[in-house]
């Protein structure tokens, strides 16, 4: 939050120095950026810093910074070379041109082998003699799970426990339940869901369960948990199918009312019978 604040001050501070004809040239270009990669299937990832300078500005500085650190990743001043300044100091290509403009040369960022440590905030400072601005990127690298499990368990005399569980999974995921009959036309979400999340290796494991009375169903039910990950494509669902005890009661019920009556009727025949063989 503090960088977000941060950023914000700067833009307000470059406004200002716009209306009082203090800044030159310098002004941003785009808004925030999001890229989203899986873990482990590129080679590298670019962001640039797309600021607009004027030939009057000068002391040119372009730093980048990883979320809250105050240390910054990397550093070009226009006139010398690029250098590394700590986090991924090994991941980061000096070599990397962004423009052939001498005024955003080494502007942009280049980060080798992007893995998911390396998901979060980042942000780029512009800076001259006169202002200072910083424009934030985001960079999404996800790993989908490497299994998610369903299953039920019955609870009681009138209810079921609903369980998914989710491992290796990055970032943060959000899971929901559904439930849905067996031609699935009626898909709805169920509510009062417990959530458990563990970090383990740099990757989240979820526990996910909800309790579902069996007056709900209507008759056989399946429940699908469904795993998603934000700013993604990424969507996983799997699947269990349960038959509702209250269903499989009523249905013995009816079996033995049924033989009752057939019981019944089978005494008023033989009752007939011998009331005609009398005669």
């Amino acid at each position: 939050m503090a960088r977000g604040n941060n950023v914000y001050r700067s833009l307000a501070c470059f406004c200002v120095l716009l209306l009082t004809g203090i800044a030159q040239g310098l002004q941003v270009d785009d808004e925030l950026l999001i890229e989203v990669v899986e873990n482990g299937t590129v080679d590298a990832v670019e962001f640039d810093c797309p600021y607009t300078i004027e030939e009057e500005d000068l002391g040119l500085a372009v730093k980048w910074f990883f979320r809250d650190n105050p240390v910054p990743l990397y550093q070009w001043i226009a006139g010398h070379g690029p250098s590394h300044l700590g986090l991924f100091s090994d991941r980061i290509d000096l070599a990397y041109e962004s423009s052939d403009d001498p005024d955003h040369k080494h502007s942009g960022l280049r980060l080798l082998n992007p893995t998911t440590d390396m998901s979060g905030d980042y942000r780029c400072q512009a800076s001259t003699f006169d202002v200072e601005l910083e424009i934030p990127r985001k960079l999404v690298v996800y790993s989908k799970p490497s299994n998610v499990e369903i299953w039920t368990k019955e609870e009681g005399e009138d209810s079921v426990r609903v369980f998914c569980k989710v491992r290796d999974i990055y970032p943060e995921p959000e899971v929901t339940f559904h439930m849905m009959s067996e031609d699935e036309n009626d898909r709805a979400k169920l509510e009062g869901v417990d959530v458990v999340k563990s970090w383990d290796d740099n990757l989240y494991h979820a526990m996910v369960e909800v309790l579902v009375k069996e007056e709900e169903l209507d008759g056989p039910t399946h429940f699908e948990c469904e795993v998603t990950i934000p700013h993604t494509e990424v969507f996983v669902t799997n699947k269990t199918h349960y038959e509702p005890r209250a269903k499989v009661g009523a249905g013995k019920d009816d079996m033995i009312s049924g033989s009752e009556a057939h019981s019944a009727m089978a005494v008023v025949v033989s009752l007939a019978f011998l009331a005609i063989w009398r005669f």
